[in-house]
């Protein structure tokens, strides 16, 4: 129920159309959302191996949607290359919001996410409240994981991951081939950030 609120108090070409919700006959919910033909950022990386620029564009859009969401009080919370379509003519689609949450009571739904891509706040308290902040914390997570491959954050299992991320261990990267690639468009990522 929170999600179909979420979604459908938005209105941005690259935000998820809601139309509906329903319950079945045993009580469980449904969401009815726009049908979005392609593949999640993920499978776009591995399927397309875009360029460097692509893929600070794609995410440059997500940023723009974010924004919008901010601007109508909504707060994603789980920004992740599973959670981005990419449609075959190169449109990008945010979806799923169901850790959202309205910026004006953010603690209505429990804390949670992806655990490779949380923010600090987003697992405790302790570290301030979650805000519009904490989506930019995603959108960093997000680049890093389409640029590099890998989530954010990593570990053995999730207390391992959500131990570095509360200690902010930063993960290696694949190769000094691959670092030398991302140093090269510094400038770039940075004019995105």
């Amino acid at each position: 129920m929170q999600e179909a609120k979420s979604a459908s108090a938005l209105n941005h070409p690259n935000i998820i159309k809601m139309h509906g919700w329903g319950t079945t006959a045993r009580g469980a919910v449904f969401l009815v959302e726009e049908y979005v033909k392609g593949q999640n950022l993920f499978d776009w990386v591995k399927s397309s191996g875009p360029s460097i620029a692509e893929i600070v564009e794609v995410v440059h859009t997500v940023a723009k949607a974010i924004s919008a969401a901010h601007s109508g009080g909504v707060i994603h919370c789980d920004l992740t290359p599973a959670n981005i379509l990419r449609s075959g003519d190169g449109q990008i689609t945010v979806c799923d919001f169901g850790m959202a949450r309205h910026a004006s009571s953010p603690d209505e739904i429990p804390r949670g996410g992806t655990a490779s891509f949380l923010s600090p706040e987003q697992i405790s308290d302790a570290f301030g409240a979650i805000t519009e902040r904490s989506d930019v914390y995603g959108l960093g997570g997000l680049l890093f994981a389409l640029l590099t491959g890998i989530p954010p954050m990593q570990g053995r299992d999730l207390p391992e991951i959500l131990s570095n991320v509360l200690s902010a261990k930063i993960p290696p990267l694949r190769s000094e081939e691959h670092t030398s690639e991302l140093q090269s468009h510094h400038d770039l990522v940075c004019r995105l950030l």
